[in-house]
């Protein structure tokens, strides 16, 4: 055989199996990247539905938020309404109350003031309701005194707002 003939022929069936391995190279990557795709196709379409269920979630519970928020702020308003009466209710009572004096009519005349506890005369020791000086605090201790029922009416108001606020907040 001639060698040239045996060159040509390894040559051609060299080039025969360089151009099917190319062929099914390229048929290969051409088949993988539609499996691949099928695959992306999928997994953007389980992702959207996902953000599609997700969103629907988040829209309702913003809705249910925002009618609790709207709730929460009428309660709120009540509350600071009711607070508001009660205080105007307090301070319209320490108007009236301010220019009546503490006074008043002991109701046992003074004893002897010896403090022992010895028997006195029953003269001496006898209530005199009816004799008895009017006896008006002094004006600091009227003052405090004063001061002391503000304090607690005012407190009593705020109490009223946080009892009215447990209570809601209980029974909801």
């Amino acid at each position: 055989m001639n060698p040239y003939a045996l060159l040509g022929a390894g040559v051609i069936w060299l080039a025969s199996l360089a151009s099917v391995g190319a062929w099914q190279r390229h048929d290969g990557a051409k088949a993988q990247a539609y499996a691949d795709q099928a695959q992306f196709d999928k997994l953007n379409n389980d992702v959207q539905s996902a953000k599609d269920q997700a969103g629907a979630i988040l829209l309702e519970r913003n809705a249910a938020n925002l009618a609790l928020m709207e709730e929460r702020a009428k309660f709120n308003n009540q509350l600071e309404k009711n607070r508001a009466d009660n205080q105007a209710v307090t301070a319209a009572l320490r108007r009236k109350y301010d220019d009546v004096l503490l006074r008043f009519r002991p109701n046992q005349a003074p004893s002897r003031g010896d403090g022992g506890g010895s028997a006195g005369s029953p003269a001496t020791d006898a209530p005199d309701v009816e004799g008895a000086a009017v006896v008006e605090l002094p004006g600091p201790l009227t003052r405090d005194l004063r001061r002391l029922a503000e304090d607690a009416d005012s407190w009593l108001d705020e109490y009223r707002t946080c009892f009215q606020y447990a209570q809601s907040v209980r029974c909801h």
